[in-house]
């Protein structure tokens, strides 16, 4: 089997997508395992020897790990993303930080920041899964255009079509059953005004111009990856995180 490698950029529907391919491996060929923390398993064995890698590694890591294989990955709108990880982070269960310690630090780092300073914190993410330890968009451009195959993650259906069409797995249709983030959370902060919108902006343009570029991308693979004859299946996703942006009417994992 190809080796396949999925870089999971938080907040891009990485979750979603890791559960539809994980099913698609046998346990003992996943790396990490689901039930470790993924900074502890990498710690430790590396990944060379498994069949499928996936996590919130960066491109660059892995690489110098000697990794090789169908290097795929999901981009999202970096105002969407920012926005999805906000609340996401805020959501942490007690039980999660009792397990994660890491992750208490975290909200109660994110907790003691105004919006806006969050929002710097995390700038240009996507940049920097894959041009670490500091964004270059030159080399992260670089290393998408060597990627196996890039998605957006506004379009997941289509970038799991491209993915079993690449791995030539039988074709299965991703049917999503997601949690909604509630009314009053994501009305609670004006992410429209023109403050927040200026620091979007300015925090995350080598993201944006990182994400357009990804979307063309998508459009080349179209015409690139091999067809594929194999009966529809399904896979359903259930109870993962969702942000739905009411203004455009559409729904983001």
């Amino acid at each position: 089997m190809n080796k396949l490698i999925f870089i999971h950029i938080p907040k891009c529907g990485g979750t979603t997508m890791s559960r539809f391919i994980d099913d698609h491996f046998d346990a003992q060929e996943i790396y990490p395992p689901q039930q470790h923390d993924e900074e502890q398993a990498y710690a430790g064995e590396g990944p060379c020897n498994y069949n499928l890698v996936r996590g919130h590694f960066h491109y660059e890591d892995l690489k110098k790990k000697g990794l090789t294989g169908n290097f795929v990955a999901l981009l999202r709108d970096p105002k969407n993303r920012i926005i999805s990880e906000y609340y996401q982070i805020l959501r942490t269960t007690p039980a999660a930080m009792r397990q994660f310690p890491s992750r208490r630090v975290v909200v109660e780092r994110v907790k003691g920041m105004d919006v806006a300073e969050f929002i710097k914190s995390r700038a240009n993410i996507q940049t920097r899964f894959f041009s670490s330890p500091k964004p270059c968009l030159k080399t992260a451009l670089s290393n998408l255009d060597h990627m196996a195959l890039v998605g957006c993650t506004e379009e997941l259906s289509l970038f799991s079509t491209q993915l079993c069409q690449l791995m030539r797995w039988p074709q299965k249709k991703l049917s999503l059953a997601l949690n909604q983030t509630p009314s009053r959370e994501k009305s609670s902060i004006d992410w429209e005004s023109d403050h927040l919108q200026s620091v979007i902006k300015n925090s995350n343009n080598l993201d944006r111009q990182l994400y357009d570029y990804a979307k063309d991308l998508v459009q080349q693979q179209l015409q690139n990856l091999p067809s594929f004859t194999e009966q529809l299946g399904t896979v359903a996703i259930k109870n993962q995180y969702l942000f739905c942006n009411k203004q455009i009417g559409r729904a983001h994992v």
